[in-house]
């Protein structure tokens, strides 16, 4: 029973909250008194204007405002249709990037409609995808049931785009090839599996042995010739003058000693700098697919 006061309490606080003056203005005309419309009182928490407040404010692009006041009329009217409005606010979420709090919406719906309704199973999908809950995502469509499984080309895009952010080229082209050969998406995805295989890669103990071989050669092989140019002659020049030091003064040359340490360092240096260029090179091309990737999703999707 003390349970029960304390929930009622609680929904009559958040039902109670000060109303925007905007809705007075809304619901109220010009010659009208306050609080009045056509000479009767204006129950503002009423449904109908709970819900026309809302819409005003979701097509004002005020997201997070049509946020609160869909989320009040689900809680103040929990036995009224909640389909189109649980929409409406999982829209508000996702206009926000907000596609956790969208999932999180999804418990004011009927636990049978996910499962059985086809709009509400590809929604939820989606938005386990757009949150990144990939382990989720999968589950949730491998435990459908082959009559309920809603079958379509944005299904079958939306596992190849999972397995695209996950680098599993392969994987994702399957996908993509059960989908319509005409549908212009299916293509430009098949196009970015394509490019994620062909993505240049450096190897680092390649990179590391040329420059061992030849100060500055690793560093010309992932293509940057200036630091390549500063290597050999860094160390090349040190090291020759290292060289004229020992060979003028003898082994106790301080200067022979302080250039051909100087010399050395450089060509540690380029050794390992050349090591883990070849990591960052392929690191770089990586994160420029990933923008590519990342993109043409962000496109689809909208």
């Amino acid at each position: 029973m003390k349970n029960n006061e304390q929930r009622y309490f609680f929904y009559l606080r958040i039902i109670s909250l000060f109303m925007p003056a905007t809705l007075i203005l809304l619901l109220t005309s010009a010659d009208s008194q306050p609080g009045v419309l056509n000479n009767s009182p204006v129950d503002y928490y009423s449904a109908p204007n709970l819900i026309r407040f809302a819409d005003y404010l979701f097509q004002q692009k005020d997201y997070e405002s049509a946020v609160g006041e869909y989320t009040r009329f689900l809680i103040a009217y929990p036995d009224s249709p909640a389909v189109s409005v649980c929409n409406k606010l999982i829209r508000c979420y996702e206009k926000t990037d907000r596609f956790d709090n969208a999932l999180t919406s999804l418990q004011f719906l009927p636990d049978s409609l996910l499962s059985t309704d086809c709009f509400w199973y590809r929604r939820k999908s989606k938005l386990l995808f757009q949150a990144d809950r990939f382990g989720e995502f999968d589950n949730w469509i491998s435990s459908r049931t082959p009559e309920m499984f809603c079958v379509d080309d944005t299904m079958m895009i939306l596992q190849g785009a999972q397995r695209l952010k996950e680098r599993r080229w392969k994987e994702a082209r399957a996908f993509f090839d059960q989908a319509d050969p005409q549908d212009r998406w299916a293509q430009e995805f098949i196009n970015l599996a394509n490019m994620g295989e062909r993505v240049p890669k450096k190897s680092r103990l390649t990179a590391g042995l040329l420059a061992v071989m030849v100060p500055g050669a690793g560093k010309l092989y992932l293509g940057r010739k200036s630091d390549a140019l500063i290597s050999l002659l860094a160390t090349a020049a040190t090291a020759w003058r290292g060289y004229v030091e020992f060979d003028k003064n003898g082994v106790e040359s301080t200067s022979g000693w302080f250039y051909g340490g100087l010399g050395l360092f450089f060509y540690g240096g380029n050794i390992y700098g050349s090591y883990v260029g070849a990591k960052i090179y392929n690191q770089r091309r990586r994160d420029i697919m990933d923008v590519k990737i990342e993109t043409v999703i962000r496109i689809y999707l909208d």
